[in-house]
């Protein structure tokens, strides 16, 4: 299946909305989940699929029509992420970052700087970040350093977690100035002196290209200078719930997706126990009543997330209309700690009972089930439970305000 490429301010009839009921979408997001099984065994980098979501325009579902996308609401892009990760949770993780830095871009002020990069978007750039170092003592040190030259500025540093970049166009840096400023650069990813490197080497989430960018006196021009601060102020209670409440959104993703493999190895399994329940493993009630829980748990996994993501649009609006929206960012973090700690938990117990419904042959590497508990696993541990549970308690019992970064 081939998507038509859509690079012009028209509305493509294949991205309304409702694409759930889209059957070429349908279709490619089918096509995507067979192959994701294989794609890990063999750490294939999805690039042609990520290519290839760019091109149908999926990359600009929430720019305006009147911008050349699609008008998207936030739920409406939260419901194609859910369906993606489904699909292929690597996918889905890959493209966290193009899809908050598109997000981040709408809070800018309206003028050419933003609209370039909207339009870079629009005509299928896939953005990507570079934030995180891996800093011995303490988090959120920038060593990268941005330093003036002779032509403009002279980039030099190594990132971390750069999830995403590896299939970006454009890459958004942070990196402290001279001045001990932290600044952030948008570059082109071809840009002379930028290197990715394939060396994640996390048991989970193989195929998202977290690893290390290296930025080697990379040249710079005062126009790859954003002048907005993305990662603080007024920015920070939408930067930090979207970014927990897309990943929290990607494990119910993976949750959907156990149950759907559970239905599939339980109607496909020859052999049953000498001392089952049934002479059939589909007639069995004990392995039944494990589908029935899968179900459910994927259930609640997605009504967990889908009950956050208005909470985060009050954010997006009280921003956009000047209003003080720091209730409505603390309402929408709680919901979407709230949201984390319940799919998380649902998550890996529903990657377990998947090996009951199958059984020990169920744990063959072809079929690559392992992937479901190693994935939700590690997307997981990108902020830890035992702190997030400990700031809700904090925050209900001795009324503690959430820290503001709480991703």
């Amino acid at each position: 299946m081939t998507f038509t490429n859509k690079r012009r301010p028209e509305r493509n009839p294949l991205l309304e909305p409702n694409f759930e009921s889209n059957p070429i979408i349908s279709d490619f997001l089918d096509k995507l989940r067979s192959g994701a099984a294989e794609r890990e065994r063999l750490r294939h980098l999805p690039r042609s699929e990520i290519r290839e979501i760019a091109e149908a325009g999926l990359g600009s579902v929430r720019v305006s029509i009147e911008g050349g996308g699609h008008g998207w609401s936030l739920n409406h892009l939260f419901r194609f992420i859910y369906a993606l990760s489904v699909a292929d949770p690597n996918i889905a993780h890959a493209l966290r970052n193009h899809y908050l830095h598109v997000e981040l871009l709408f809070t800018f002020p309206d003028g050419e700087w933003r609209n370039e990069r909207l339009r870079r978007v629009v005509n299928g750039a896939i953005l990507g970040g570079a934030n995180s170092e891996n800093h011995q003592t303490k988090m959120g040190i920038v060593d990268t350093s941005l330093r003036p030259s002779d032509s403009g500025y002279l980039l030099n540093g190594k990132k971390f977690y750069s999830t995403g970049s590896i299939f970006s166009d454009y890459v958004w840096v942070s990196a402290t100035d001279s001045h001990g400023v932290q600044q952030w650069i948008d570059l082109p990813s071809t840009r002379e002196g930028i290197t990715f490197v394939d060396d994640w080497d996390g048991f989970g989430q193989r195929l998202t290209g977290s690893g290390t960018t290296l930025f080697e006196n990379v040249p710079v021009s005062d126009d790859d200078i954003s002048k907005e601060d993305i990662m603080r102020g007024d920015r920070l209670p939408k930067q930090s719930v979207f970014g927990q409440l897309y990943m929290t959104t990607v494990v119910a993703g993976i949750v959907g997706n156990i149950a759907a493999d559970a239905v599939e190895l339980l109607r496909t399994r020859k052999r049953s126990y000498q001392h089952g329940s049934a002479e059939r493993p589909q007639d069995d009630p004990l392995l039944l009543e494990q589908i029935g829980y899968l179900s459910s748990y994927a259930y609640a996994a997605k009504a967990a997330v889908e009950a956050a993501v208005p909470e985060l649009a009050r954010v997006t609006d009280a921003f956009h209309a000047g209003e003080d929206f720091g209730s409505a960012g603390e309402t929408a973090s709680l919901a979407a700690a709230h949201a984390k700690l319940t799919v998380d938990e649902l998550a890996l117990k529903a990657a377990s009972l998947l090996l009951d419904v199958g059984g020990a042959s169920a744990t063959s590497e072809k079929l690559g089930l392992d992937r479901h508990w190693r994935n939700a696993r590690t997307l997981s541990s990108h902020n830890p439970r035992v702190h997030k549970a400990r700031g809700i308690g904090d925050h209900l019992v001795n009324e503690v305000s959430l820290p503001r970064n709480f991703f």
